[in-house]
């Protein structure tokens, strides 16, 4: 190509044909292709020599005495022991799930238990079948024959303590009286006036009586424990299964504080004895680890207490029990009144009557 055609080609462009890198020019102008291959691979030679010296550089910054150099079989150990507890973890948490998952089912399942026993319980009480349904109607109203009648059903047991049986109360701590008793008062008491005395105490013998009338048995307050004992003399001496003790409920009193809670109850036997030479048995309560009964102030309004059986059973499989003529509740505390302690009704129970064995001689 002429200098002249390059001259209309290129106007406005250097003339580099003409200067001193011409003979450069005619070189890449007639072998192209071979000058960019050779200037590749000089590229390429110069990278690789800078990563070179720079691999060199930091080998020498590296001390190999100081144990920093790089391990291969030390980090491949440290990543096969990683993966190991990773793995032992996620076994442990599989674990744990497992076991969430099944306490969960369980739960589920008692609390779907629950909620049908709940929903039979409302159903019978709104239709009023059970027993403690009527109870609670008949207490409500005041009807205490219907409510003992109940739980007569559901003791099951004959009481021996009945007023009109022949039992009586022979012993108890002095009553509780809100009025001091002095001569101007057993004056007023005595022509009538200003009248405020306790009944005698055999009335609990009786049937459950209406609220406030309960014996108010005054508590010991020079003796730890001591919060009034009543004897009871049965109508004859007989075999003590149990007692019951009722008192009026919490939510229908206004004051539950008089209620009695802890206590005991000894069978008195006095035809085997007297004074010294009797001996008495602790019979209530029932197991011996436990000190003492208690009277429960969320229970049902009459709470019975088994008596302990003495050695031995009848051939029949029922327990036989001490023979008592007389028995006697000691009350060791009260639902907080510091002043005295209201018993309302006690009933004691003799193992349930069994027919005798018919003979088959003729």
């Amino acid at each position: 190509m002429t200098d002249a055609k390059m001259a209309e080609l290129h106007p406005l462009t250097f003339p580099v044909h003409r200067s001193f890198m011409a003979p450069l020019w005619r070189l890449i102008n007639n072998h192209g292709c071979c000058v960019m291959f050779i200037i590749a691979l000089l590229v390429i030679a110069y990278i690789v020599f800078v990563v070179f010296l720079l691999a060199k550089r930091n080998s020498d910054i590296i001390d190999p005495n100081n144990g920093d150099e790089f391990d291969l079989h030390r980090t491949l150990s440290g990543l096969s022991s990683f993966v190991r507890k990773l793995g032992q973890n996620m076994n442990e948490t599989n674990k744990k799930f497992d076991k969430f998952a099944n306490d969960t089912n369980k739960n589920l399942k008692e609390i779907q238990s629950n909620v049908a026993d709940l929903n039979n319980r409302v159903e019978n009480l709104e239709q009023g079948r059970t027993g403690e349904f009527q109870a609670a109607q008949a207490f409500s109203k005041g009807d205490h024959s219907k409510l003992q009648l109940y739980y007569r059903r559901m003791i099951d047991k004959p009481n021996v303590a009945y007023l009109y049986s022949g039992s009586r109360v022979v012993g108890s701590s002095p009553a509780y009286s809100p009025v001091k008793r002095t001569v101007f008062t057993r004056f007023k008491n005595a022509f009538g006036v200003g009248l405020n005395y306790v009944s005698k105490p055999s009335f609990i013998l009786q049937e459950l009586g209406q609220m406030g009338k309960c014996y108010p048995l005054k508590v010991n307050k020079n003796k730890a424990n001591d919060f009034g004992h009543i004897t009871i003399r049965l109508g004859r001496a007989v075999p003590v299964a149990g007692v019951s003790i009722a008192h009026i409920g919490g939510n229908e009193t206004l004051d539950f504080t008089s209620a009695p809670k802890d206590f005991t109850v000894t069978c008195i036997n006095a035809e085997r004895g007297k004074g010294k030479n009797r001996q008495d048995s602790l019979i209530i309560p029932q197991n011996t680890a436990d000190r003492v009964a208690e009277y429960q102030s969320n229970g049902n309004v009459y709470q019975i207490f088994d008596a302990k059986p003495t050695d031995g059973e009848n051939t029949d499989g029922q327990h036989t029990y001490g023979t008592c003529t007389h028995v006697r509740f000691d009350f060791l505390s009260n639902y907080g009144n510091k002043d005295y302690t209201c018993i309302y009704h006690i009933e004691v129970y003799t193992p349930k009557a069994t027919k005798a064995p018919q003979s088959d001689s003729k």
